[in-house]
């Protein structure tokens, strides 16, 4: 059996398109090869089969105003170009000041999430009520169990006594 570079070596030959240095080795290989002959021989069945069966079509317009035609195509300026703003501080704008706005508005609504209260407690993130009370020295302790569900509000109205 013939090794595939072999093979390729043979269809380049019958193609005309080995190069000169490698085309008297591939000749001579011919001559003493029996298997490659027959390679070569098949090869060459089936590329007169291919050039019969093959198809005419004529074109509708010649080979050269059809390549033409490619080239003015290629050498056109593109219509859909993007142009310069007419406006450049606008494309500036655009490009630094919506971001920047972006992320102060952003900054505005997390800054009070965020914010520590009294106690230590994030104030936006806690389930915190203000409760008025008249008493001067009145002090609160809350505590909450989802667990159990239950809420415990301790209020001292003897404070510092």
């Amino acid at each position: 059996m013939i090794d595939p570079e072999t093979q390729l070596r043979l269809q380049a030959y019958l193609d005309g398109e080995l190069p000169a240095r490698d085309r008297e080795p591939v000749a001579e290989r011919l001559d003493h090869d029996p298997e490659a002959r027959a390679w070569f021989t098949e090869l060459q069945h089936l590329r007169s089969l291919l050039a019969q069966g093959e198809l005419e079509r004529p074109l509708p317009e010649t080979r050269e105003f059809y390549w033409a035609r490619i080239e003015r195509e290629i050498r056109r300026p593109e219509a859909g170009a993007p142009r310069a703003s007419a406006v450049p501080w606008l494309a500036w704008g655009l490009k630094w000041v919506v971001p920047a706005a972006v992320a102060v508005a952003l900054a505005c609504l997390l800054v009070p999430l965020l914010h520590q209260g009294p106690n230590g407690a994030l104030a936006g993130l806690g389930q915190a009520q203000e409760i008025e009370t008249p008493l001067q020295q009145a002090t609160s302790i809350s505590f909450r169990s989802e667990a159990d569900g239950v809420s415990v509000v301790w209020v001292d109205t003897h404070g510092n006594e």
